[in-house]
């Protein structure tokens, strides 16, 4: 059922669409169901309190197509997205660097704090990861994808390589390390270093010879593996002291609890559907928190394993959780950023965090495709970026030329290759591709001509030696498709075409690399001069 804040939300937004409605009504003066931007601003104007110049930048924002006239879909979707954003900034807690307030108490203020860099250093040309501090032997620990693991001591300020040793010769299936933890007794009397591999193994390192330059390979009998493996590689190791055992999570699902002392498997439970990222240990409730691909957060009880709850809220996998004792707490963070904080005495959210600031890399990729008839590799990043790959030299299919419309409402954009399409540069919507069977190369210039009554042209030049002519119909209905092929061709150039103009009523000039410029009546596709 709903809540009484549904139907008040619900009555709201009812309210709002009713006055949105008679507001476009009685700003469309010549009654065609439609607002131009005169319209707009005269209507408008004294009701938001802005300027002609803001007024004119909100008719664009609402103009999708970019036809210059607003119809009721237009207007009715861009008020439903401004109040789901206003809603989403009033439901969530911003994490920056300033002074904000608590979601939950608003007397009280929390601070965000930014580390400053100390040093950077070349650890090794792949890609690492997971590192971990010895302080007994006073080393930092990085473990790569080239199956390595560096040791770096720490002295004044400044990490030395001291030893490395490779994980690849041990066993021919042993994978690249993936996680590591240690395992201490008494006050760091002693510590032995375990990593996960992504062959799903959990190793116990037996060698003590960290400081060995140059670097080797291990033998066997400096590794030890602990119990049964898991089916895909491990992602996270972490010592629990009171049970004495290591517990360590897959790709696989599982979580698993290893006997430290006689090398098994005490239990393994499959909590997750997916891949589990990581986990969390809870001391007071002898309990694992643990998250995935899933978006929810599993608990399940430490010596048995048997599922407890689930903690729901986030909208995109949880990748991180971090248990806070003392406050019975337990904090999760997302792909996307949201931090989110657990009471685990009601396991319900006391506490949700947005941190909209950008940092590097501030872009999660969310879809690669493969265009096979090109060779070419598409993808897509959860900031809505769309870049085209050549697979040859692994470059970025970047845009190669661009124009306005007449209007200066629409941008039109042409790539290396060949590609020319037609957007609305107010909010980026894709309006119009324009395509031609010949072969795809790259378009050099691209041309919006207007003239007169005629219906709009797209005229694009380049690489192909030919001048293609596009008519863009009107966009009278969004059904319309977005598709606009078979453009009109004329030929003459015998090198690669490198700009265009066109000067009223019909002429347009090309000129090629080989200095030949040719003049022509664009409407009637015959050569002038």
């Amino acid at each position: 059922g709903f809540t009484g804040s549904h139907f008040g939300r619900e009555e709201e937004d009812r309210s709002v669409l009713q006055g949105a409605k008679l507001g476009q009504q009685a700003a469309d003066d010549d009654g065609s169901g439609q607002i131009d931007q005169e319209e707009f601003v005269e209507a408008f104007g004294a009701a938001l309190n802005l300027s002609k110049m803001q007024l004119v930048h909100l008719f664009m924002k609402i103009d999708v197509d970019g036809s210059g006239n607003i119809d009721w879909d237009e207007f009715s979707n861009y008020m439903f997205l401004e109040r789901k954003q206003q809603r989403q900034e009033e439901s969530v807690l911003k994490l920056t660097t300033q002074t904000f307030k608590d979601k939950n108490n608003p007397m009280n203020f929390h601070r965000g704090v930014c580390r400053q860099h100390h040093k950077t250093f070349q650890c090794s040309s792949a890609w690492i990861t997971d590192s971990i501090w010895m302080p007994l032997h006073r080393l930092m620990v990085f473990a790569s994808m080239d199956r390595s693991l560096s040791f770096y001591e720490y002295t004044r300020g400044s990490f030395e390589l001291c030893g490395r040793v490779y994980t690849s010769v041990t066993r021919q299936d042993m994978g690249a390390p993936s996680c590591l933890t240690l395992v201490t007794q008494g006050t760091y009397d002693s510590e032995t270093l375990l990593y996960g591999d992504m062959q799903g193994r959990v190793n116990m390192l037996n060698s003590k010879a960290y400081t060995v330059l140059p670097p080797r390979n291990l033998t066997l009998a400096e590794v030890t593996q602990l119990g049964e493996a898991h089916s895909d590689w491990v992602t996270q190791l972490k010592l629990v002291g009171e049970l004495g055992t290591i517990a360590s999570s897959g790709m696989d699902g599982c979580i698993k609890m290893f006997d430290f002392s006689t090398n098994r498997v005490r239990f393994s439970t499959r909590v997750h559907r997916k891949g589990c990222y990581g986990f969390a240990w809870c001391h007071a409730y002898s309990m694992i928190a643990s998250c995935g691909a899933e978006r929810d957060i599993h608990l399940s009880h430490g010596s048995t394993g048997r599922k407890i709850g689930v903690l729901q809220g986030h909208t995109s996998s949880v990748q991180h959780l971090v248990m806070h004792e003392k406050m019975m707490q337990l904090i999760s963070i997302s792909v996307d950023k949201v931090i989110k904080v657990w009471d685990l005495r009601n396991h319900s959210c006391s506490q949700t965090l947005i941190d909209e600031v950008s940092h590097r890399p501030e872009n999660i990729i969310a879809s690669v495709m493969f265009d096979h008839h090109r060779n070419r590799m598409v993808s897509a990043d959860e900031q809505a970026t769309v870049i085209v790959w050549d697979l040859h030299g692994g470059k970025i299919c970047t845009v190669s030329s661009m124009a306005f419309d007449t209007a200066g409402r629409r941008l039109l954009s042409a790539s290396i290759d060949g590609t020319v399409r037609i957007h609305n540069y107010n909010n980026g919507t894709l309006l119009k591709n324009f395509t031609h069977n010949d072969q795809k190369t790259e378009v050099t210039d691209v041309l919006y001509v207007s003239s007169g009554r005629r219906l709009p042209l797209v005229v694009a030049v380049g690489w192909l030696q030919k001048v293609l002519i596009w008519t863009e119909t009107t966009i009278e209905s969004r059904k319309d498709t977005m598709n606009v092929s078979d453009p009109r061709v004329m030929s003459g150039h015998e090198e690669d075409i490198l700009c265009l103009s066109f000067s009223l009523p019909n002429t347009l000039a090309t000129a090629d690399a080989g200095g030949r410029i040719i003049i022509w009546n664009l409407f009637g596709g015959y050569f002038q001069k």
